[in-house]
């Protein structure tokens, strides 16, 4: 994915450097969807989905509320009982962030083969959930009414 492609999607062009140094410590897989843009390792679940405003990281159940408070604002929200997210402010540390969006790539990369595929027909391993914020349906892309 190019600068571009970042540029084209509508986010930020800080998240270049993140991607960049992300990149430099994992194999990584990058698809636009919308305004997303999804962080996997090669064939496995999303680890991280970047947007206009916030990056949702997953994390492990059990370290969900450790990982949300390394960032202030952060909020953890439970997606199921295999995975939650935090959501992370854009103007969070970059190098905590780093972090963690590398430690949710090793952690994705133990699991399961992803068996979605990249284009118009991406399925996301949080499509069809609710949202705790406004209770809506999340969409394939990640995105819902908060959006």
């Amino acid at each position: 994915m190019t600068f571009e492609q970042l540029q084209q999607a509508g986010l930020p062009s800080a998240y270049g450097a993140l991607l960049t140094a992300v990149a430099a410590e994992r194999s990584i897989e990058l698809a636009a969807e919308g305004a997303y843009v999804s962080v996997r390792p090669p064939h496995r679940h999303i680890a991280a989905f970047l947007n206009k405003r916030y990056v949702d990281v997953a994390v492990d159940p059990q370290r969900s509320a450790g990982v949300a408070v390394r960032f202030p604002g952060a909020e953890a929200r439970p997606r199921t009982t295999a995975t939650h997210y935090v959501r992370v402010p854009l103007d969070a540390d970059q190098r905590v962030l780093v972090e963690e969006i590398v430690a949710a790539l090793d952690w994705r990369d133990g699991g399961h083969q992803w068996g979605g595929s990249v284009g118009a027909k991406q399925t996301s391993d949080i499509a069809g959930e609710t949202c705790a914020t406004c209770w809506t349906a999340i969409a394939v892309n990640g995105t819902c009414l908060c959006d």
